[in-house]
């Protein structure tokens, strides 16, 4: 990550906020260098959709809020 190698960071923490586990130290750095990090498989992938998507020629529609409540 240091030598800018890195772009995003796939880490799921397994014993929460143990400060002394390399997992720990993994997500602390990728924050402290810009690195997208994800700790969750369900974020990443609709990050990687939204991705291919934004780089797609399709066009997005939505609706307002309000139409979904």
């Amino acid at each position: 990550m240091k030598a800018g190698e890195v772009c995003m960071l796939m880490n799921v923490p397994t014993k929460g906020k143990d400060t002394t586990r390399a997992g720990f130290k993994m997500r602390n750095l990728a924050e402290q260098l810009k690195v997208a990090n994800f700790t969750c498989p369900d974020t990443l992938e609709a990050y990687i959709m939204a991705l291919k998507m934004y780089r797609s020629d399709e066009t997005v529609g939505y609706e307002t809020i309000d139409a979904y409540c």
